[in-house]
């Protein structure tokens, strides 16, 4: 793993005026559900990095404790990378400043108070915490879980827009080559360091994540009206004025593959580091690296150069 930087080109090719154009994607519902990422993105890594601060402490691996160290340093770097698109688009209605979290977005407010301030408040209010903690379990669970799960997602993301020369053909049809890049950006960095997510459950609890109960709940009877980055996608589409629908998304090719995907991938004993996970990983991350990163800076330094 390492830490990636993003050019300033690319926050200068996303158009924060009035020329801005949300359509990243062709595909109107898919572009919508790449903005709820970028919130549901920014949200979550947040919570990430408040419960990391306890449970660091708690690592005795040395080698576990240098990877979450880079994956943290990761997640605080994506928070940061997707506010500025974020509250762009959110500037009629600003995110606030919760006790426990630095930017809860009005859209997010009730899943905020509902669900993540009661584990963040019984984590961060103790002075002393152990891993017999609830909250702490909970919390950790949760960051692996949306590890495993943006994992398989971030295949999905790249079979479909890049890979098999498809690069190409999203360079030419995007509106937006900076929000591509920030989502192919962090795309990449998910598959780079989900691994280290489960190895922390697991190391620390002793116990696997994916379970049957586990894939039950949120793999095979996943529900649309839970997933948060629909949700925070719809309110960006209010926000936009862009009539979409939930069946519209639903009906999306990225959303209809990425479930199929994560049906397909995440099963009992599921990880990163299976072979035959691990492989795609490091195909898609080394594309990226190589070969499609170049190309899309190549075309956000064109447009910003020429105006165009």
């Amino acid at each position: 793993m390492h830490i990636r930087k993003i050019p300033e080109n690319v926050f200068s090719a996303m158009n924060f005026n009035d020329e801005f154009n949300y359509l990243w994607n062709p595909q109107i519902s898919s572009s919508i559900l790449g903005l709820g990422y970028s919130y549901y993105f920014e949200f979550i890594e947040y919570f990430a990095e408040r419960i990391n601060r306890i449970y660091s402490e708690l690592i005795l691996d040395k080698d576990l404790a240098s990877d979450n160290d880079i994956f943290m340093k990761q997640e605080w770097q994506h928070a940061l990378a997707h506010k500025p698109l974020n509250e762009f688009i959110a500037s009629i209605s600003p995110p606030g400043k919760e006790k426990y979290h630095g930017n809860v977005y009005d859209f997010m407010y009730i899943n905020y108070k509902l669900y993540y301030e009661p584990i963040l408040h019984d984590i961060l209010s103790n002075d002393l915490i152990t891993l017999d903690n609830i909250s702490l379990k909970r919390g950790i669970k949760d960051v692996a879980i949306f590890e495993s799960k943006t994992c398989v997602s971030s295949f999905v993301f790249f079979e479909q827009l890049f890979d098999g020369g498809n690069i190409k053909r999203i360079l030419s049809l995007s509106n937006n080559l900076g929000i591509l890049y920030l989502l192919a950006y962090h795309f990449v960095e998910e598959m780079e360091h989900s691994y280290v997510a489960l190895d922390l459950y697991e190391e620390l609890y002793h116990e696997k994540l994916w379970d049957i109960s586990l894939v039950e709940s949120e793999i095979t009877n996943q529900s649309i009206e839970n997933n948060q980055a629909v949700q925070y996608g719809l309110y960006a589409a209010k926000l936009l004025g862009v009539n979409v629908s939930v069946r519209d998304i639903e009906c999306s090719s990225y959303y209809k593959f990425t479930v199929e995907r994560q049906k397909y991938f995440i099963n009992e004993n599921f990880h990163p580091r299976l072979p035959s996970v691990s492989k795609i990983r490091e195909y898609y991350i080394n594309q990226w690296d190589n070969i499609w990163e170049p190309m899309v800076l190549d075309a956000i330094n064109t447009k910003v150069a020429t105006g165009r």
